[in-house]
Order: C-alpha cells, then structure tokens, then sequence
C-alpha cells in the first residue's frame, strides 16, 4: 500500500504477511495508517507495478509513486481512471498481460 499524504510525499505502507493466496494456513499481520483529511490510500496488486511496455519495461513503483504524487488531488474515479489510462498507454495495448486491482480510498 502507498499513502499520497497532503504535502506531496509518498508513504510506502510496510507489509506484514505474503501474498494472498499461495498458502490458505498462512496467518497474516495487521497494521494501521493515519490518514489526514484529503490523503489518499492506494491498494494494488503486481499487475500494476510489472506492467510491461512492449520493449519489456515495467511500469514499477516508481510510476506509480509519480502518478499519486501527480494525481493525489483528482476525485477517486478520475484518479482511478487516469491509472488505467496511464497504464494501457505505457504499455502500449488495451489489454494488460496480468491481471490487476486497484482500490484508492480518501479521508474525507
């Protein structure tokens, strides 16, 4: 998870288990985040960060960090939105080679 605070920085939410699905007895942590009023919390899974261009290149956490950092203020579907669009654009095709989720939630 990332969190686009109100004064431009990106927080990296550490995780505190693996990933969902590989092993159904797998007990998971927890944590918890503040958030201002205005923050932006992004939850996603790896099909957006290794989304890949047609040479190869991954869409990677660094995009995506620009791309909340740039987008923090829109409402939550154009946020939303403008991802998808950010992500089929660099990749080149309508169509992702992974699947993906995306859910952005705001204090309000």
């Amino acid at each position: 998870p990332l969190v686009a605070r109100r004064d431009g920085k990106i927080e990296e939410i550490a995780a505190t288990g693996t990933v969902l699905g590989i092993d159904e007895s797998f007990a998971f942590g927890e944590c918890g985040v503040k958030l201002a009023p205005g923050e932006l919390l992004a939850l996603y899974t790896d099909g957006v960060t290794e989304a890949e261009s047609l040479s190869g290149e991954m869409y990677g956490y660094v995009r995506l960090r620009e791309f909340l950092c740039s987008h923090k203020d829109d409402s939550l579907s154009t946020a939303q939105i403008r991802l998808l669009e950010s992500l089929h654009s660099f990749c080149g095709r309508h169509e992702l080679s992974d699947d993906y989720t995306v859910i952005l939630l705001r204090k309000i």
